[in-house]
């Protein structure tokens, strides 16, 4: 489960042993027109960009996350995404 620092946002995330993933839950809140959730995966002190989320955070999606990575992150990032986050961490946790 990935949480925001005051645990009041999270986001519900399955990994399986060969690295598959999936978003299957989460509180945030929906973005407006012309953003997106990103997810990234903390690669050898790195952010690195995983996928997209989309504006609502209650869609199902599924990604990979490799081998090595120690944790995985959400940011509100522009439509269409971004090669490194720009704006603050929502949540994360380690893995």
């Amino acid at each position: 489960m990935l949480t925001s620092a005051t645990s009041h946002q999270a986001a519900e995330v399955v990994i399986t042993n060969s690295g598959q993933a999936y978003w299957v839950n989460s509180t945030l809140p929906e973005l407006s027109g012309g953003q997106t959730y990103q997810l990234w995966a903390l690669v050898n002190g790195k952010a690195v960009s995983i996928g997209l989320i989309g504006r609502d955070p209650t869609a199902y999606a599924a990604f990979t996350v490799e081998i090595g990575s120690s944790a995985l992150m959400i940011t509100a990032e522009p439509q269409g995404g971004t090669p490194q986050p720009t704006t603050k961490v929502l949540v994360q946790e380690t893995i």
